[in-house]
């Protein structure tokens, strides 16, 4: 049964990742935060987010601003680091507090604001240090992300997911070198969960098709009212 909710949750988060560009740990954590260690999801998450990360990359690589992506990467990376270390030290109560709290600021700032959020340059690096900070800790840094970049993507909306998704690649292969040799996960346990792989690239690929159509202001305002109830849920559930 956990395998199965496993499978259906992280399909419909990898959907939403390919259909938006990001925010499929955020959808997949909320709802699986109910059945499972948080740790445990984390764990899933990297190899699933990895998987989903490099096949939306391979989709949109001839679209990638590598300038962009050399510029910024180096910040990101070092708040990878830090949020890895701070992974391994924690219990899995205070990450899902930290979790939720961040789900329910993220969804009720998109919220409030239905036009696109900008920032000002001297945030932009502070959040992109955050979106790797985020990454590191329990994934779901794509919010900070795209807050930072988007500025610099005006009217480029191909650059702007493949960007992304080459970003998302280099989180997730850098955070799983961290988490392999500080060993805070024993990574044999994947071996239960390889057949999730082949399902998960229908919902990538279907997201990929559809990501054109979808009205996406209207989809992101009931997305959103999920994930402030699920946030309160598993607040409550922490403690």
């Amino acid at each position: 049964m956990e395998n199965f909710l496993i499978a259906i949750f992280f399909s419909l988060g990898l959907f939403l990742e390919a259909v938006f560009g990001f925010g499929g740990t955020i959808f997949s954590g909320t709802i699986l935060g109910f059945f499972i260690d948080i740790k445990k999801f984390i764990f899933l998450a990297f190899f699933f987010a990895t998987f989903s990360s490099l096949t939306n990359f391979f989709l949109m690589r001839k679209f990638v601003d590598w300038k962009k992506f050399l510029k910024n990467i180096p910040i990101i990376l070092f708040g990878v680091f830090l949020g890895a270390f701070f992974l391994k030290q924690l219990d899995s109560k205070i990450i899902l507090r930290f979790f939720s709290a961040f789900v329910f600021f993220v969804s009720i700032l998109k919220l409030k604001n239905k036009k696109k959020i900008y920032v000002k340059s001297v945030f932009k690096l502070f959040l992109l240090f955050l979106a790797g900070l985020i990454s590191g800790s329990f994934g779901g840094g794509g919010v900070a992300l795209v807050l930072a970049l988007q500025p610099d993507f005006k009217n480029k909306k191909n650059a702007f997911r493949a960007t992304l998704a080459s970003i998302f690649v280099a989180i997730n292969l850098f955070r799983g070198l961290q988490y392999f040799l500080q060993q805070t996960f024993d990574f044999k346990q994947i071996a239960n969960f390889w057949c999730i792989f082949f399902l998960l690239l229908i919902p990538i690929f279907l997201g990929h098709k559809v990501h054109f159509r979808i009205p996406e202001k209207k989809f992101s305002f009931y997305l959103n009212i999920i994930l402030v109830i699920g946030s309160i849920g598993l607040f409550w559930k922490s403690f």
